[in-house]
């Protein structure tokens, strides 16, 4: 069993692990998954691609570079578009309902912007952009011209990981965005019929009571402003993350060892300024309020 490269097993009461095997550096060799012989109306978002691995980013909090590494691979415009086209045909055969969303599950669909323009327009010029999708970005990359396109090609949702409203917090997560651009690209989202999706992180190791009170009035102003949707969650060090190898380094307590608890709904962290409960109390509080907020904004 020590031949076969990249798995663990368990051998008399102790874990073993393999040697690594290289990542797949061409991603057009893989052939599409075949969605369709799953019974695909069991599910909410049945049609669901990944168009790349590895994460060029060096955020502390994530763990996309521990599972796929920091270089960036990825499939062609050509092989995505040729997935979805592959995938229309297959819907409108079976009359599945056309309202069924595809969701790209890339980390950052958007990280070259030449190959999103080159599949954007496949989606346009071939008439398949009938067929709505949406994305994962990172902010800084959304200027008005690729966000009108997307709109174009069929995106109707776009989902951007903010993190907090302060911007030394957001600076300690290594994250390299601006606040200020979220503001704009939220705006020109809403003004193109796309749903601005943004992710905020409760209990971030910088983060303060009056952090968390800006975080909570500012998802209120783009509720309220952008209709935009929230997800929130408690600051989990997940492992192979910097924050889960150095906790000293960024000032704060692991309280658990248990995996189990490591969940993206759990506090199990006490940082210099705020404890477990008031992280947990904190995510709780945000989480009821965002979601009134939202369903006033849905009236």
């Amino acid at each position: 069993m020590g031949a076969i490269k990249n798995i663990a097993y368990k051998f008399e009461n102790k874990v073993k692990i393999t040697e690594k095997r290289q990542f797949i550096q061409d991603l057009n060799l893989l052939s599409f998954p075949d969605l369709l012989s799953l019974p695909v109306n069991r599910y909410v978002t049945p049609f669901a691609i990944i168009t790349s691995r590895g994460c060029p980013g060096d955020c502390v909090y994530c763990s996309s570079r521990a599972m796929s590494g920091k270089n960036y691979r990825m499939r062609s415009a050509e092989s995505i578009f040729s997935e979805i086209f592959y995938l229309s045909e297959k819907i409108m055969k079976n009359h599945y309902n056309l309202k069924s969303y595809i969701a790209i599950y890339d980390d950052t669909f958007t990280v070259n912007t030449n190959r999103l323009k080159k599949f954007c327009n496949y989606m346009i010029d071939s008439g398949l952009n009938k067929f709505l999708w949406k994305c994962e970005s990172r902010i800084d990359v959304l200027t008005e011209e690729l966000i009108v396109l997307m709109r174009t090609a069929g995106c109707f949702a776009i989902h951007v990981g903010v993190e907090s409203a302060d911007q030394s917090v957001v600076n300690s997560l290594n994250k390299h965005i601006n606040l200020d651009k979220i503001e704009t690209a939220l705006k020109v989202m809403n003004q193109n019929g796309i749903q601005p999706l943004c992710s905020f992180i409760i209990g971030n190791h910088e983060d303060t009571h009056i952090t968390l009170e800006n975080t909570k009035r500012f998802i209120e102003h783009i509720i309220r402003t952008y209709r935009a949707k929230v997800a929130i969650s408690p600051n989990t060090p997940l492992p192979g993350t910097p924050l889960y190898n150095f906790p000293d380094q960024y000032g704060i307590k692991i309280k658990s060892k248990n995996w189990d608890d490591y969940s993206l709904t759990n506090a199990i962290i006490d940082t210099k300024n705020l404890t477990s409960n008031e992280i947990r109390k904190y995510y709780v509080e945000i989480t009821e309020f965002s979601e009134v907020m939202e369903g006033k904004s849905s009236d």
